[in-house]
C-alpha cells in the first residue's frame, strides 16, 4: 500500500467521518469524498444525537469537540463535498457552513450540488460512481 497517496469516501455521517479524517489526520488521508456529509453537530438537521450526547444544553464541550468545523484550518488535503439541496438529514444550510469555514479559512474543496435531492444518491448512481472514481484517479494518481 503506497501510504502517501490514502484517500476516504464516506455518506451521511461516513461524510462527517471523511471530513474528520482529513482534519483530525492530514498526514494519513490525502483525499476525502465526503456526500450528504455533517459537519457542525450544531446543525439542527443531525437529530438523534441526545440519545448518545445528551442535550447540547447540557453538554456543549461534546458538541463544540465534535464540529470539525473548529479544525478546518487543518485540512491539507483535496476534498469533494456532494450534497442535495433536498436533504432533510444533512440540510443543504449545514454544507453551506461547511462550505463557509473552508473559503474563510482559504482552503480549496470541490463541490458537487444535485438540485432535489435527498439523503441518498439512488437518483444519481451512475454519475455518483463515475465522479468518484474520476476524483480519486486525479487526486490520488502518482505524481
Amino acid at each position: 500500500m503506497d501510504l502517501s497517496r490514502v484517500g476516504i469516501i464516506g455518506g451521511s455521517w461516513g461524510g462527517y467521518m471523511a471530513v474528520r479524517a482529513l482534519v483530525l489526520a492530514p498526514e494519513s488521508y490525502h483525499v476525502a469524498i465526503a456526500t450528504l456529509p455533517v459537519a457542525d453537530l450544531y446543525d439542527l438537521g443531525v437529530g438523534g444525537l441526545e440519545g448518545y450526547m445528551d442535550l447540547i444544553e447540557r453538554n456543549p464541550e461534546g458538541y463544540e469537540y465534535g464540529s470539525s468545523l473548529r479544525l478546518i484550518e487543518k485540512l491539507r488535503g483535496k476534498l469533494l463535498i456532494v450534497s442535495g439541496t433536498s436533504d432533510v438529514n444533512a440540510t443543504f444550510s449545514a454544507t453551506m457552513r461547511l462550505v463557509d469555514a473552508l473559503t474563510r479559512a482559504g482552503k480549496e474543496y470541490d463541490l458537487k450540488v444535485v438540485p432535489e435531492l435527498n439523503h441518498g444518491l439512488a437518483p444519481i448512481k451512475d454519475y455518483f460512481l463515475r465522479t468518484i472514481r474520476d476524483y480519486f484517479v486525479r487526486n490520488l494518481r502518482p505524481e
